[in-house]
């Protein structure tokens, strides 16, 4: 998995016990196990496919999409509050 990114969630102190005792059953590490069981729950196997079959569906009726870097500059200029 790429692009992976750390983060905190706050679960009861029980539920962690549980989940590494569960993870170690399993052969895999509790962060991989979250990545399963939230990737399922949400019905999704990869980002990525699911970003491609949206793309699919993407009609732009004959209009170009916009530069990535007007995109980006009208970002900033929003963020720094021009």
């Amino acid at each position: 998995m790429s692009n992976l990114v750390r983060t905190t969630i706050n679960i009861p102190q029980d539920l962690l016990l549980e989940l590494k005792y569960y993870a170690l059953s399993q052969n895999t590490s509790v962060s991989r196990l979250i990545q399963e069981t939230v990737t399922e729950k949400m019905g999704k196997k990869k980002t990525k496919d699911s970003l491609l079959h949206l793309a699919g569906k993407l009609d732009l009726k004959d209009k170009t999409p916009p530069q990535r870097s007007k995109l980006y500059t009208k970002h900033v200029q929003k963020k720094m509050g021009y």
